[in-house]
């Protein structure tokens, strides 16, 4: 009787172990999630910015294009 109490002990103790463990993984796995979810959120934003920003700069380009081109030559 005391080898079974033993046995059922220790597959108690292994099962709880194992829950543990599972349970470690998916707060591990959800972090992982929410940090890569905050990652990419800052990039997007970051993205967004230099969108801004260089499509700010096409337009002064163009407009310095312009007005080069509507200079008169000088040859």
């Amino acid at each position: 009787m005391y080898i079974g109490y033993g046995k059922a002990t220790s597959s108690l103790g292994t099962g709880l172990l194992e829950s543990a463990i599972d349970r470690i993984r998916l707060h591990t796995l959800s972090d992982n999630i929410n940090g890569y979810k905050h990652k990419r959120n800052n990039e997007h934003k970051r993205g967004s910015k230099l969108g801004r920003c260089l499509s700010a700069l096409s337009f002064q380009i163009s407009d310095l294009q312009a007005h080069a081109l509507s200079q008169p030559h000088h040859d």
